[in-house]
């Protein structure tokens, strides 16, 4: 049996179909409300497009995570599962084809990682030479060898705001070092906001995020 429906249902089907689109349109939408931490987070690699990468071979990776972050902050290196991340970045550089050396062995390159700490809750921003050697915990020019160098990174690398607990991989260019002056940042990765208290139960996120930052720098192994 087929059942006929009056215009004046037609006409209030229509105006609940309006009502509808009209909440949902007034809706703010987050798009990353239902994203897992690790989908949220982000991975940007810098390079001095004037290197060629080819001429660097050997590393010498500091076995210890760098702490940038004002005095007052304690920070337990405990729960940032240290190890783990030296051995990925470890990994991920003898992949690409470089040797790990001592200091004494004269290194192409002097690789550091730091975790950036801040108790302000507004955005910072980061760039290898806001910090200077030793401020804030960040590593100093004379555990490589060059007591009273200053950083420098060339101005594309530009400056990012970061949240709490991200995580910075410097290189530096220890063969082409002046007698005196500045020690350049040739290639730095930063994983936003991902090398927080999460770590104790899920390490992973970080070491996944190591792992994005070298892979989408072939050039490091490329020398292009």
């Amino acid at each position: 049996m087929q059942i006929l429906k009056s215009s004046g249902y037609w006409r209030i089907l229509f105006l609940s179909g309006i009502i509808i689109l009209m909440v949902h349109a007034c809706k703010d939408p987050d798009p990353v409300s239902d994203l897992d931490p690790i989908q949220k987070d982000m991975y940007i690699s810098n390079r001095d497009a004037s290197v060629n990468f080819a001429d660097f071979k050997t590393y010498f990776l500091i076995d210890s995570l760098k702490m940038i972050g004002k005095d007052t902050i304690i920070i337990p290196k405990h729960y940032l599962t240290e190890e783990l991340i030296i051995h990925a970045i470890d990994s991920n550089l003898q992949n690409l084809g470089f040797a790990r050396v001592n200091l004494d062995q004269h290194p192409d390159v002097a690789v550091v990682a730091s975790v950036l700490r801040f108790k302000e809750s507004v955005p910072l921003s980061y760039s290898p030479t806001l910090f200077g050697p030793g401020v804030f915990g960040y590593a100093s020019s004379s555990e490589f060898g060059f007591p009273g160098y200053q950083f420098s990174a060339p101005d594309n690398f530009g400056f990012y705001s970061f949240d709490v607990g991200s995580l910075a991989i410097d290189m530096i260019d220890l063969k082409n070092a002046p007698s005196a002056g500045k020690l350049n940042i040739i290639w730095n990765g930063l994983l936003l906001g991902a090398a927080n208290d999460s770590l104790v139960a899920n390490p992973q996120r970080v070491l996944t995020g190591i792992n994005v930052l070298f892979e989408q720098s072939p050039y490091l192994k490329d020398g292009k």
